[in-house]
């Protein structure tokens, strides 16, 4: 699936900083409504991203799905990487080449024929004359409790699932690529973990798996790993559907859900100035007035906007988000 516009909201410009491997790179930062690419040239431009959503990340190496073949066949045969061969290391299978192809050089869109509405002020602040630059981008849905635990993967390690991941991951970001690291499921639909809801049976980002640390964790493991890299975004939860009359939850959290204040809290104490994305509380990331709610909220609580955030809207129109429900979130 091709995702076109994050839109970006609020502040904090940050210099250029270096991997761990001495390297200088570009870096990202939201200003108002809008992402700046800040070159090491010095220079700054503003952008967008496209790309790609890939697939198949998030239940790679779910238990049973080998088929009865070597613990991570499948992965490797299938998804963009994983063992080779019976207890191998994890290794990629050229995939990722191919989605390189449509997103560095001649194959990659940079400039979209549109013409863009002129609106009377104070409306025009929403839709800025000039022209963006175009970054690319590749998103990769994740199951959490993969990453964290062994229960979920045939391998009888989550560090096959944990290196793989890395591996799919650093070969875009050594290309420039920005890769957004996407909490998709809270424990695939195989899970042996008790009382965590598999896949998208559950609206909102989980406290806990069972009774194993959930979604902070998770979050904290991998800002943790990834905050020297700035190709890499935090996209906090997949499509949440909790609704609007549970915004406290979707906010701060609860018993059974993480709150949105606790994961964007989580990945700023270990990446002070990663891009974080963030989406609405109801109708499968199709609701910008929790947005504004979750914005105006950390204001009141902590005197600060949230820095370096972009907002997610996944724009279906299928049956639960409807034609009746698209404009306001559209013009909020």
């Amino acid at each position: 699936l091709q995702f076109l516009y994050f839109i970006a909201m609020a502040m904090r410009f940050y210099a250029l900083i270096t991997l761990a491997v001495g390297v200088r790179c570009d870096t990202f930062n939201a200003v108002g409504n809008k992402v700046f690419l800040n070159k090491t040239t010095g220079d700054s431009e503003w952008v967008v991203f496209n790309g790609i959503g890939l697939t198949c990340t998030e239940y790679m190496q779910e238990y049973g799905k080998d088929g009865g073949n070597y613990p991570g066949w499948w992965s490797y045969t299938n998804c963009f990487g994983g063992p080779a061969e019976a207890g191998g290391e994890p290794v990629l299978n050229g995939e990722t080449k191919n989605v390189l192809n449509f997103l560095k050089g001649a194959n990659y869109a940079r400039s979209p024929s549109v013409k863009k509405v002129s609106f009377p002020s104070p409306y025009s602040q929403a839709v800025d004359p000039g022209s963006p630059g175009h970054y690319p981008a590749v998103r990769i849905p994740m199951s959490a409790s993969c990453y964290l635990y062994d229960q979920d993967v045939t391998t009888g390690t989550h560090l096959t699932y944990v290196d793989t991941i890395d591996k799919i991951v650093q070969a875009f970001t050594n290309e420039s690529v920005a890769v957004i690291l996407d909490l998709h499921w809270n424990c695939p639909e195989s899970t042996h973990i008790q009382g965590c809801a598999g896949a998208q049976s559950i609206g909102m980002a989980l406290k806990n798996f069972g009774t194993n640390p959930g979604a902070l964790a998770f979050w904290d493991a991998v800002s943790k790993k990834y905050a020297a890299n700035p190709y890499v975004f935090y996209e906090l939860y997949n499509e949440p559907y909790i609704g609007l009359q549970d915004f406290q939850s979707y906010y701060a959290g609860d018993a059974t859900y993480a709150g949105m204040k606790e994961m964007y809290q989580t990945i700023r104490a270990n990446d002070p100035t990663g891009m974080i994305v963030m989406a609405g509380a109801s109708s499968y990331a199709w609701d910008a007035q929790s947005l504004i709610g979750f914005t105006l909220q950390y204001r009141n609580d902590t005197g600060a906007l949230p820095s370096n955030i972009m907002y997610n809207l996944h724009p279906y129109q299928g049956a639960s988000q409807g034609l009746e429900k698209s404009i306001p979130p559209a013009m909020r």
